[in-house]
This record gives C-alpha cells, structure tokens and sequence, in this order.
C-alpha cells in the first residue's frame, strides 16, 4: 500500500510539472505580443488571401495592414479563383503596388476571364500608378479573344500601362504571341518613359511564329524597338529573333548587357541567323556578356538537325541546357559534343545534357574525351533514360571511369547524383 501511495504522489508531482511546463510555453508563445517590425516582416511572406485573415485575429495583427510596404507585391494567377481577387486587390490596393506578376498559363475557355484580364488593367490605369518596379504579364496567349474584347484592344490597355511607367526595371512579356507590329508597339510603349531604367527584359515568344515564317530581318522596327533601353543588362529571348541585325543594334546601342538567354525549343525552326563577326562586334562592346541557350524540344520525338547551327561560333557561350530528341543518332551527338569542344572550350562554365538515346560506355568515354578539353568547365550535368533494370547501375559505373581516366575537375552529376571527382 506504501508503495502505491508513493507511486501515485510522484505521478501526481509528474503531471503537475507538465501543466506548470506547458503554462510557461503558452506564455513565451503569446503572438499578439510580437513587435510591429516582426509582424511586418512575416506578412511579407504571406499570400494576400492570408494577410486579411491573419489581420482578423487581434487588433495587434490588425496594425501592420496600415503599412504601405506590405502591399507593393502582388502575384496574381488568372484562374477561376484568382481573377477576382486581382480585380479587388488592385483596385483597392493599386496605387502601393510596385511588382506585379501576372500568370495566365490556365487554359481559358470562356469569356468572363478575358473580361477579367480588361477589367484588370484598366482598375491599374485608374489607380494612377505609375511608380512600378517590375511587370510580368505572361501566357496572355491564354485569353480568348472575342468580338466585345479584341485582342487588339487588350494589346492597347497594355501599352497603356506601360507608357504610364516612369521607372519600369524589369519587363516580362513572355508568350504573348502578338503580331509583329503589336509586338513593336509593346515595345516602343515601354521604352517611352522607362528607356533608361529597364535593366531586364523577357520577350521568349513575343511575337506569333508558330509557322515558322516570321523573319525579324524584315522588320528594322521591331529590331529597333528592342535596342531602345541603353542599361539594359539582362535579354531573355528566342533564337527565332536572334539575328546579325540585331546584334549590330545591341553594340551601338547598349554597353552594359551581361547575360544573353537564348531559347531554342522547336528543332524544325532551329537554325542560326548570326555570324561570327557580329559576335565579335557585340563581345567588344559588352566584356561581361555571358550568352545561356535553352535547347529543349517541345515534343520529345525530335530529330535534332540544326544543333551545330544554332551555336555559332565566337558566341560567348556560358551556360548549355540541351535536351535532345529520341530520335537524335549518336553519331550527331558526337559531332555537336565535338562542336561544343572546338568553339566553346574558353567559355563554357556549365553543360546541362538530358537524352532518351541509349549509350554504351564507349560512347559516354567519347562524350568525355571531348568535354575534358573545356578547360573552365564548372559543372556537367547527365541525364539518361534509365528503361532497363541495371540501367543506372551501369551508366553510373561508366561515367564514373570517364571521370577518374580524364580526370575531371569539374562537379559531374548523372540524373541529380553527385559522382566523385
């Protein structure tokens, strides 16, 4: 009997600690006693649904939502949900933005939305904002066009929004597919009043190509509208708009690019428009320019003819990201592997390659045996398509003997493992 009296009386001392523990840890963790800086800090971080909810919890959390910097972001997605919160939040909140983002990469099928998107920049050009940082309007290729909201009226609210902007840094307008002209006019809007300040710019797939038969070579305007931001420092575009003109353009007009992003993701209109020369030219004028190509396929049934072509030679290659096609041979990957050896060995820094196409380890020897001469090579990055059971086993064990006979410096890694140098 003794002993269960003892028992249940340090029970009893046990759980009694435990309440006394858990007070203490409810009192260190009173959250309405944070400080205003803290509280501002971590709404920053919040989505915008979640900052009015988090301001209905006390009075306490209700006071940072007076402060202006908690609303000069704004991410907006253009799906069933987001466009009226878009709506909303710019309307009320419009005049404190300073970023926006904008995705319409949700397939429309239905005209309210695109109504949305009209309702969306005409409740920004009310606000009188005209203090934006950043813009990224992407996928606008999504909204429908209509008889009531013509894609050309949605080009011209655009423009409007951007000849407002007195001190625009960085321009998104990937996947528009606008005509040429419309394009142009994007372009001249944007450099209207922010020539100078625009230090990045994206324009993968502005202009509607999806034959394959627009040539910017033709278009001197376009070409010029495109130059017309002298500290631009950062290019994102696709290789269709790559041209000797517009690298002619660039060197007069803009000295201080230093990253070039290439995107070549359709093989069948894959090939190079440049020369060396003109490479030359802009290297001269810009010292620091780094160019980076995305070379991946659309589909994965592509044969890859023009890989060569599109790497011209003197281009100040940094960085590759090249995804073949399953119907690539491998005597063509050889031969690029060698291209990319020969032209590229003093610039290159990193090499991203993913194939579907078996290799032997005889081949990823060669693979090796022509990489190993890029002598600033950084990183090399291997993706194979592993079907057969032993599969990985095996490319790793190869690629593993290609490293230590070549003795590789760089960091190599196959399908996302590190191998050991």
């Amino acid at each position: 009997m003794a002993v269960d009296k003892r028992g249940k009386q340090a029970k009893r001392k046990c759980q009694t600690k435990k309440a006394k523990r858990g007070k203490e840890i409810v009192k260190q963790t009173d959250w309405s006693k944070l400080p205003h800086a803290v509280l501002l800090h971590l709404f920053q971080y919040l989505p915008h649904a979640d900052k009015y909810h988090a301001a209905q919890t006390c009075k306490t959390w209700l006071q940072p939502m007076s402060e202006p910097s908690l609303f000069q972001t704004g991410h907006f997605r253009f799906d069933s949900v987001g466009v009226n919160r878009a709506i909303t939040y710019v309307k009320v909140r419009g005049k404190l933005l300073r970023h926006i983002k904008v995705d319409c990469s949700v397939s429309i099928n239905y005209q309210p939305q695109t109504r949305a998107m009209y309702q969306f920049l005409v409740n920004l050009l009310n606000s009188g904002n005209d203090q934006l940082l950043t813009l990224s309007l992407t996928n606008t290729w999504h909204l429908n066009e209509g008889i009531e909201y013509p894609r050309s009226m949605l080009v011209q609210l655009m423009a409007a929004v951007l000849t407002s902007q007195q001190q625009l840094r960085a321009l998104d307008l990937c996947s528009a597919n606008v005509s040429v002209d419309q394009g142009r006019d994007l372009l001249e809007a944007a450099s209207r009043n922010s020539a100078y300040t625009v230090h990045k710019l994206a324009i993968v797939d502005l202009i509607r190509n999806f034959r394959g038969d627009v040539d910017l070579r033709r278009s001197p305007k376009l070409i010029a509208a495109m130059c017309n931001f002298p500290n631009l420092r950062e290019l994102d575009l696709n290789n269709d708009y790559l041209t000797d003109e517009l690298l002619d353009r660039l060197a007069e007009t803009t000295k201080s690019l230093q990253v070039m992003t290439v995107n070549a993701n359709d093989y069948l209109k894959a090939w190079s428009r440049t020369t060396p020369p003109a490479w030359q030219k802009l290297r001269s004028f810009c010292c620091q320019l780094k160019v980076v190509f995305l070379i991946k396929p659309k589909t994965g049934y592509y044969f890859d003819p023009a890989l060569m072509g599109l790497l011209t030679p003197s281009t100040p290659l940094h960085t590759l990201d090249w995804t073949s096609g399953e119907l690539i041979s491998l005597d063509h990957i050889k031969q690029c592997f060698q291209h990319i050896a020969t032209h590229f060995q003093n610039s290159i820094r990193h090499l991203k390659f993913q194939s579907a196409v078996r290799l032997d380890s005889s081949d990823i020897g060669m693979l090796f045996e022509s990489i190993h001469t890029c002598r600033y090579l950084k990183t090399l990055s291997i993706s194979l398509k592993c079907d057969l059971s032993g599969d990985d086993k095996f490319y790793k064990t190869a690629i593993q003997d290609a490293v230590d006979v070549h003795r590789m410096t760089c960091a190599v890694t196959f399908n996302g493992q590190t191998m050991k140098s």
